[in-house]
C-alpha cells in the first residue's frame, strides 16, 4: 500500500481470478499500463496521472536587481503537496506583500499606474501563471510573500544592490593656461566591468598623479593646498578636482584606486594671449658693432606667448 517495493508481476494461485497491485507515477502523465498471461489475450488501459489539489504558492524570477531598475519576469506557479504544479480549483485572490520600498507592477517598465497589491487567479488556470515585474529604489534585500486562503508560501528574496565598482574613467579639459586654475573641473566617475556608471558602497579613495611642474587641487580657483588624491563619497559615483599648470608642458593625468582598474587623461599647458612686447639684449654697445636683440611676445604671467594675428 506504501508503493516501496517495485513489482514488474503478478503470481496468481490455483483458483484465483484476481490478484491486486498499486502504481505510482513520478510525475503527473498520460501513459499506458498493461497486462499480459501466456496464452491469454492481453489487457491494456490508459492512465491519465494528474497533479493534486493546489495548495502551495512559489514565486520564481530574478534573484536580484539593481536600484531603480525594473527586473522580471516573476511568475507565480501553484502546486501541490508533492511539489507539482497544479492549477486552482476556483478563482483565487492572491496577496502580494514584503516589497518593502519596492512594488509590483503589471507592465516590463514598471509605470506607477500598475502597481499590484493583490491579483486573481482563475479557476483551473494553468501554472506557471501572472507574469509581474519588480522595482525597488532602495539597496536591500526584500522577501516577498504571497498569500491566498487555503494556500501556504515559500518567501522569495531579492537582493537590490549596485554591481561592483571595477573601473575608473576621467575626463576634464585637454588644456589650460599657465599660471591660471583650468576653467573646468577634471571629472572621475566610477563603473562597473560592464561600463556602466555605478556608485560606490563604501568612500574611495583615489590618487591623482601625472602634473609634472603644476598642481591639482580641489577648488575652482586653485586656491587651497594641493591635493594627490579625492575620495569618491559613499553613494557617490563621482569626484573633482582642478589643475594649475606652471610650465609649457603637455603631461599626463592619471587616477588610480585600490582593486580598480585606472584611467589617464592627456592635458596641455598652454600660454595665454600675449600682452605685452619685451625687448632684451645687451645694454653696453660698442660703436661700430652689429649687436642682436630680442623681441618677445608675452602674456601677463611673462610666458612666451605666440602671435595669435
Amino acid at each position: 500500500t506504501t508503493c516501496g517495493t517495485p513489482q514488474t508481476a503478478l503470481t496468481l494461485g490455483v483458483g484465483m481470478t484476481s490478484g491486486l497491485s498499486y502504481f505510482k507515477a513520478p510525475t503527473p502523465q498520460s501513459l499506458t499500463l498493461s497486462t499480459s498471461i501466456a496464452p491469454l489475450t492481453a489487457a491494456s488501459a490508459v492512465f491519465n496521472i494528474i497533479p493534486g489539489t493546489a495548495e502551495k504558492l512559489a514565486l520564481t524570477g530574478p534573484p536580484g536587481a539593481q536600484p531603480g531598475e525594473c527586473v522580471g519576469p516573476f511568475t507565480l506557479i501553484t502546486k501541490d503537496s508533492q511539489n507539482f504544479a497544479a492549477p486552482v480549483g476556483a478563482n483565487s485572490t492572491i496577496g502580494v506583500a514584503g516589497a518593502s520600498a519596492g512594488s509590483f507592477y503589471s507592465d516590463v517598465t514598471c509605470t506607477a499606474p500598475n502597481i499590484l497589491t493583490q491579483f486573481t487567479v482563475p479557476a483551473g488556470a494553468s501554472s506557471p501563471v501572472h507574469a509581474m515585474y519588480f522595482k525597488d529604489p532602495n539597496i536591500e534585500t526584500p522577501s516577498i510573500a504571497l498569500s491566498a486562503t487555503g494556500f501556504s508560501n515559500t518567501p522569495h528574496s531579492i537582493t537590490v544592490i549596485w554591481p561592483d565598482v571595477t573601473q575608473l574613467a576621467l575626463s576634464g579639459p585637454s588644456s589650460s593656461t599657465a599660471a591660471i586654475c583650468s576653467t573646468s573641473a577634471f571629472t572621475i566617475r566610477t563603473k562597473a566591468a560592464t561600463g556602466q556608471i555605478v556608485p560606490v558602497m563604501a568612500n574611495l579613495t583615489v590618487t591623482i598623479a601625472g602634473g609634472s611642474a603644476g598642481t591639482f587641487h580641489s577648488d575652482s580657483a586653485c586656491a587651497s593646498g594641493a591635493i594627490s588624491s579625492v575620495v569618491i563619497a559613499n553613494a557617490s559615483d563621482t569626484g573633482t578636482f582642478y589643475y594649475k599648470g606652471m610650465a609649457l608642458e603637455t603631461i599626463t593625468v592619471a587616477v588610480n584606486a585600490a582593486g580598480k582598474t585606472g584611467a589617464t587623461l592627456g592635458h596641455t599647458v598652454a600660454a595665454g594671449s600675449p600682452t605685452q612686447l619685451v625687448f632684451a639684449g645687451s645694454t653696453a654697445i660698442t660703436a661700430g658693432d652689429c649687436t642682436s636683440y630680442t623681441s618677445t611676445l608675452k602674456d601677463a604671467n611673462q610666458y612666451a606667448a605666440p602671435a595669435s594675428t
